[in-house]
C-alpha cells in the first residue's frame, strides 16, 4: 500500500507541476486582449466521468452552471440513482487552481432533501476538453488522494425533461 500511495503523490506532482498548468491569470480575463476563454468560462458546461463495475457501466454527469453545479449518476440503463447540487467558487492560490463548494441540496436518491452547509475543496485544472479533479492534496483533507479526469460531455445521452 505505501507504494500505490507514492505512485499516486508522484502522478499528482506532476500532473500540477505541468508547465500548461492554468494560472491565476486564467480566472479574470486574458490582459493581452486576446479572447481568450477565462477559467470561470471553461468550467461551465457539462462533464461525464465512467465507471465500470460488474453491475455494468456507470456513469456521472457533472453539470457547472454559472455559480451552482449538479452531479447526478446513473445506472447502466441511464435510471437517475442519485443526484445533488451545490455552490461553486474557483480560485487560485500559487500555481493551482482550487475547486470549493457548500450548501449542498441532495436531490434524487435515499437522502433526498438532506443539505449540508460545509465546504469543500480539490484542486483542479482544465486541459482541452478535459477536467481533471484531485482531491486529498489539501492542507485540511485526510486520507488517500484520488484523481477523477471527466471529459466535457458533447452529446448528453439522458433526454431533458419537457418545460
Amino acid at each position: 500500500m505505501p507504494a500505490l500511495r507514492v505512485v499516486i503523490l508522484l502522478s499528482v506532482i506532476t500532473l500540477l507541476t505541468r508547465p500548461n498548468l492554468t494560472s491565476a491569470d486564467d480566472l479574470g480575463s486574458d490582459p493581452s486582449g486576446a479572447d481568450k476563454p477565462t477559467l470561470a468560462e471553461q468550467i461551465r458546461g457539462e462533464w461525464v466521468c465512467y465507471r465500470d463495475t460488474p453491475q455494468g457501466r456507470f456513469m456521472t454527469i457533472k453539470h457547472h452552471l454559472e455559480d451552482q453545479t449538479v452531479v447526478t449518476t446513473y445506472d447502466p440503463n441511464n435510471t437517475p440513482l442519485q443526484s445533488h447540487r451545490s455552490e461553486y467558487r474557483i480560485e487560485s492560490s500559487g500555481s493551482v487552481s482550487i475547486f470549493r463548494y457548500r450548501n449542498k441540496v441532495v436531490l434524487i436518491g435515499p437522502n433526498v432533501g438532506a443539505k449540508d452547509e460545509r465546504e469543500s475543496a480539490y484542486l483542479f485544472r482544465i486541459e482541452g476538453d478535459r477536467f481533471i479533479e484531485v482531491r486529498g492534496m489539501l492542507n485540511e483533507d485526510r486520507g488517500e488522494p484520488s484523481l477523477i479526469i471527466w471529459k466535457r460531455l458533447k452529446e448528453n445521452p439522458i433526454p431533458k425533461p419537457k418545460a
